[in-house]
């Protein structure tokens, strides 16, 4: 039922504003234009009509169909050409035609192509794997281009955009591997996820209108340099990953952080510019830019480095490095890289692996407030002493593995446990204080720590973990003391210096090959009732002589 009160109203228009059936078209008494909104809509008539306005997408297969059916004027709003309609029609696009339609050369062997000017939307992956499309004009009404448009047109090389164009969709020119030169709209103001990935451009000159580059918009180009415009204030993750040509970036004040691998890979990236108001880099954003030459202010105001970032950059033009905002440093920041001196700030409270494998670095002032130390100084070759302030209260796996010439440390009175790998591979390490803390050694703790001629157990340790003191070489003598309850396998395996050891009455277990191929291992005292013990604990052993296992 209609409201008495809106049939008057209804009776004064001329079209329809919603879509009528049988029971609704009576009230619109004076109705001339009749609006059909849907296919499903029915074409209703009287004598008032005088034509139709057709407001949803059809065919233009549908569009013939309707002509051929229907005696009045028909204004037609949105007529596509679809595949089916170039089988049928052929190439040459029919005037009343307003969208080329999803898919519709996709495939096709066609060289060159003119857009005609009746066209204002292309769908769709609508010309998409025409590697044999080399040239290309287009609409001067075109508003849209759809998703993947142009993907894998490999040999495409120029394309003009019209000036009616706000945004190029994503992946539009995927692959277009021979594409080198674009004109861009004049008001073009956002570029989505993967526009331009695969393609040939040699120089970027974007219009100062843009204020977005999506995810990867020109991964993998053949950029040789890159003007950022004052404008964009967003550019997303891996935007130009893997440009392997890119040589100089200059990137604008409006640009405060930088994402997930931005300029990864970028090979034969010399130098970059960027605002004194940087605060952020994302994960891997200068992953394995060998050439990168960083000036040591390009970090004075970072508060946040992601996992990566400047790994492998190893021709860093500075050798020492200070921060003084920083709060977060990511795994392997600035690992495998030639740094030689770092000083941390206090606003800094964990360290993870940030300069792993860095083999040339000497020297690292580690602030008050660090807490956590882990996997922090692994395979930094040339660090031969490090102060650990009191302030740490654990320590994380491969802490300082392989640190080779790390002759001595001194380790702060609050940790309770010695992680898997801590000291693994240090050579160079003499002697070592352990903290009464100390409950537990992690395993390959201390393995292969040739020089370590003696070692401090606390007091309060309770276990020893398997591979913990192999081949340490020259370890002479260990004293262990009456709160020790395992010694898992191989925990002092090829220790060929060890000659004496005192057995605590607290051990209930003895590990496989716990002290086997300890050679000149001739006198075992104190918990000799070995019932408990792996019969090759000590295999290879003069002691293992006198045991009856």
């Amino acid at each position: 039922m209609v409201n008495s009160k809106f049939k008057e109203t209804f009776s004064k228009l001329h079209f329809n504003p919603v879509p009528l059936d049988s029971h609704s078209f009576p009230f619109f008494s004076h109705l001339q234009t009749f609006w059909v909104y849907s296919q499903d809509n029915p074409w209703l008539d009287s004598d008032q009509i005088t034509k139709y306005h057709v407001h949803y997408q059809i065919s233009y297969s549908q569009y013939c169909v309707i002509v051929k059916q229907q005696s009045k004027p028909i204004d037609f709003r949105k007529v596509s050409y679809s595949k089916e309609d170039y089988i049928l029609y052929g190439i040459n696009i029919p005037t009343i035609v307003t969208k080329l339609d999803d898919y519709l050369f996709s495939f096709s062997r066609i060289k060159t192509f003119c857009i005609p000017n009746h066209i204002v939307e292309i769908g769709n992956e609508c010309f998409y794997n025409c590697r044999s499309l080399s040239s290309i004009t287009l609409s001067s009404n075109l508003t849209r281009i759809g998703i993947g448009a142009f993907d894998s047109c490999s040999c495409l090389k120029s394309i003009h955009l019209p000036q009616l164009l706000y945004s190029i969709n994503q992946n539009t020119f995927f692959n277009c591997s021979s594409l080198t030169e674009i004109k861009y709209p004049p008001h073009l103001n956002q570029i989505d996820d993967y526009a331009f990935l695969g393609c040939g451009f040699k120089f970027l000159s974007l219009p100062s209108t843009i204020v977005k580059l999506g995810v990867g918009c020109y991964h993998q180009c053949s950029l040789t340099s890159l003007v950022i415009p004052e404008s964009i204030s967003s550019i997303g993750t891996k935007c130009f990953n893997k440009n392997d040509q890119l040589l100089n970036v200059f990137l604008p004040d409006s640009i405060t952080e930088l994402e997930d691998s931005m300029f990864e890979s970028c090979e034969n990236l010399q130098s970059i510019r960027a605002s004194s108001k940087l605060s952020k880099i994302g994960n891997k954003c200068f992953y394995n830019c060998k050439s990168l030459h960083f000036t040591s202010h390009f970090f004075d105001h970072l508060m946040c480095i992601g996992d990566c970032c400047c790994f492998g950059c190893k021709n860093i033009s500075f050798l020492h490095l200070s921060f003084t905002c920083l709060s977060h440093l990511g795994q392997n920041a600035f690992s495998n890289t030639p740094l030689q001196s770092v000083v941390l700030p206090s606003s800094l409270f964990f360290l993870s692996s940030s300069f792993a494998f860095c083999t040339s670095l000497t020297s690292i002032h580690l602030p008050s407030s660090i807490k956590n130390l882990s996997g922090s100084f692994n395979g930094c070759l040339s660090l031969k002493e490090i102060t650990l302030p009191q302030s740490i209260t654990s320590l994380g796996e491969e802490t300082f593995k392989n640190c080779s010439q790390l002759k001595s440390i001194l380790l702060p009175s609050s940790l309770i446990q010695l992680p898997n790998y801590c000291f693994f591979g240090c050579e160079s390490l003499i002697n070592i204080e352990i903290p009464a803390t100390v409950t537990r050694f992690g395993l390959y703790c201390f393995k292969d720590c040739k020089h370590l001629t003696q070692i401090q157990i606390p007091k309060k340790l309770l276990c020893i973990g398997a591979h913990c003191f192999e081949n340490c070489i020259f370890l002479e003598s260990v004293l262990f003391y009456n709160s020790l309850e395992r010694l898992e396998d191989c925990c002092f395996l090829f220790c060929l210096g060890l000659e004496e050891i005192h057995l605590p009455t607290s051990l209930t277990y003895i590990g496989q090959d716990s002290f086997a191929n300890c050679v000149q291992l001739k006198k075992v005292t104190g918990k000799t009732d070995l019932c408990f013990a792996n019969q090759h604990s000590f295999f290879n052993t003069p002691y293992s002589s006198q045991l009856n296992l």
